[in-house]
């Protein structure tokens, strides 16, 4: 499974002027189903990446026990149940979200991480830690006789004067430098595959590669740069975005500050730039598996976690992904792409959901899981077989209150009574095929023809109140169901605790 992390639907088979951004996926098509309406059911990394790797929604691993986007360890993970059935279970992951300490990670035998550099270091503990031992070292060594009182009350002071100077010096005078530094993907997918064969032996594998080519800070090889004639004068504008991501990031989406002409232009083309650099990857996996005679009965799942708002007219002008008011196309639809050597080409229109690739890769191992929450009817692959792809699909984007008041108290000004409410509520949405309805809390509700209106511009809950009732009463029930602790209980006690008890037994 190939997760092309933040790379919307809609560039999949798309040109930049006459450059092909996908020349290897559109060569794989001919032995490929490609899914034209396939939806995340959550907006960005984590909460995303959890749902697939368990089978159950946010509301659900929340209401069985963890945290917030926390999986708790009785919920068995889909690599889990590979590697208890004699799976090879690699994990190649160039995103900090998927990782041991969030508890996603369980059941891979090999993790490997290619993480970019930080690039708002100056909120990074390690630096702070890093700089405070240098000045405890000084105070304690060199200027013995300054009270620690006194040293601390000017610390905070000395650190922001540091942080200001080094920033100036690095960002500002080698932030071409800065960005492009970074271990180089392609070569990466080389040495991962010359590796893989020698530990698959004759064993089934199961291989997750998250590629972050797509993702902030849209930031390909030089050579793509030159190919799409991005030079670093052509990016100076965008210079903001690279420096303090941040503060980019809160004044599209909080302040609603739009991008000029320029810099809008400059972005859309530096994000298809790195579409393109994530069809290369692909190219190359394809590559090698051939190269090392692992493509024969190999599946390839290629997809995305979310999608990625670049500050269009089409997206609201909003920004980035996980965006707290936003359930928008841009942002949920994905491309999904199943890749078998003895498929044939087939285009499905009916929407499938992410969240049903976890009932697909089991139903794809064949392995036998009698006891879990596999469903074949889930399965998508199931689903298009059987003209059972849903009706209605179910998201959200639950919110960390918190973190988001800070923001509504700093932009007060900018944000009238609906938005504030938008911002702060948790987000739901349920989307039939022509129709898409979003709830914050019942504070907020939105309701988009899909169809008439592709890019979600105009409201019509008011205009259409037959379907308005129809959508709410489907959401009503999705909710009612996913909160119902009994409900949960049921699911759990008939479909995992057996098979919890055996993954437990045998640890």
């Amino acid at each position: 499974m190939i997760v092309l992390d933040s790379l919307r639907a809609d560039r999949v088979l798309s040109y930049e002027n006459s450059i092909d951004l996908t020349p290897n996926i559109r060569n794989m098509l001919e032995n490929s189903i490609y899914f034209e309406n396939c939806i995340s059911n959550h907006t960005w990394t984590l909460p995303s990446h959890n749902i697939v790797f368990s089978g159950l929604y946010t509301t659900q691993i929340k209401k069985i026990g963890g945290k917030l986007y926390d999986i708790i360890p009785k919920v068995p993970l889909l690599t889990e149940l590979l590697e208890d059935e004699g799976y090879y279970t690699l994990c190649f992951t160039e995103n900090p979200w998927i990782n041991p300490f969030f508890n996603n990670t369980r059941g891979f035998k090999t993790y490997i991480k290619n993480f970019r550099r930080s690039f708002y270091i100056f909120e990074n503990e390690k630096v702070k830690l890093l700089i405070e031992r240098i000045f405890n070292f000084l105070a304690y060594n060199i200027v013995g006789k300054i009270k620690i009182s006194l040293f601390h009350y000017y610390f905070e002071l000395i650190e922001n004067l540091v942080n200001k100077t080094v920033k100036f010096l690095l960002f500002n005078l080698f932030w071409k430098k800065w960005l492009l530094e970074y271990k180089n993907t392609l070569k990466m997918m080389d040495k991962l595959f010359i590796s893989l064969k020698k530990k698959t032996k004759n064993n089934p594998y199961y291989l997750f590669l998250n590629i972050m080519a797509t993702h902030y800070p849209y930031i390909p090889t030089k050579d793509i740069l030159e190919k799409f004639d991005l030079k670093a004068k052509k990016l100076k504008n965008l210079k903001p975005l690279f420096l303090n991501p941040i503060k980019f990031f809160t004044e599209r989406n909080f302040a609603q500050k739009k991008l000029s002409k320029t810099q809008l232009s400059s972005l859309n083309k530096l994000y298809n730039s790195t579409v393109f650099h994530s069809d290369l990857i692909i190219g190359r996996i394809i590559e090698n598996l051939r190269k090392n005679n692992l493509l024969k009965d190999t599946y390839i799942i290629i997809t995305s976690d979310h999608g990625e708002h670049l500050c269009l007219a089409t997206d609201h002008y909003l920004y980035g992904h996980g965006v707290s008011h936003s359930a928008f196309e841009g942002l949920i639809k994905v491309p999904l792409i199943i890749y078998h050597e003895k498929l044939k080409k087939k285009i499905i229109r009916n929407q499938v959901q992410l969240k049903d690739l976890y009932h697909t890769i089991i139903d794809l191992s064949e392995i036998n899981l009698d006891n879990a929450i596999y469903n074949r009817e889930s399965s998508i692959l199931y689903q298009i077989d059987n003209d059972l792809t849903p009706e209605y699909i179910f998201g959200e984007h639950l919110k960390r209150k918190k973190k988001l008041k800070n923001s509504v108290i700093n932009h007060h000004k900018n944000l009238n009574h609906q938005l504030k409410k938008k911002v702060l509520y948790n987000l739901y949405f349920l989307r039939s095929q022509n129709y898409k309805y979003m709830n914050y809390e019942n504070k907020v509700e939105e309701l988009y023809n899909l169809n008439k209106d592709p890019f979600e511009q105009t409201n019509i809950i008011d205009k259409n109140p037959i379907i308005y009732k129809k959508m709410k009463g489907y959401f009503n029930e999705y909710l009612r169901k996913l909160n119902h602790p009994n409900k949960i209980i049921e699911k759990l006690t008939k479909n995992e605790m057996d098979l919890i008890n055996r993954v437990l037994r045998k640890r």
